[in-house]
């Protein structure tokens, strides 16, 4: 239960890791792979390359990929700046 408790602290302003520029690498990391697939699909598309799965299943799992990444993202900026955060 501590350890939540912790966590949730990092969501205040004034608190971050102690290790934040490793956890923003990490971020840009997801964030250049997301957009690297995303580009290579719409690419392939763009060559009449026909990728064998369902239009709407692809749909479906690029929204899912763009949500997590999106939460991702407000998280880790969050929990990694001292300067922004909920106010106490």
């Amino acid at each position: 239960m501590n350890k939540l408790k912790l966590f949730m602290q990092l969501f205040y302003q004034g608190y971050e890791l102690s290790n934040s520029a490793h956890w923003k690498n990490k971020q840009v990391a997801i964030n250049l792979i997301t957009v690297f697939l995303t580009t290579a699909f719409q690419i392939a598309t763009l060559f009449n390359y026909n990728i064998p799965v369902d239009p709407a299943l692809l749909e479906t799992i690029s929204a899912g990929i763009f949500g997590s990444v999106g939460l991702f993202n407000i998280v880790l900026t969050y929990i990694t700046t001292k300067k922004i955060g909920l106010k106490k």
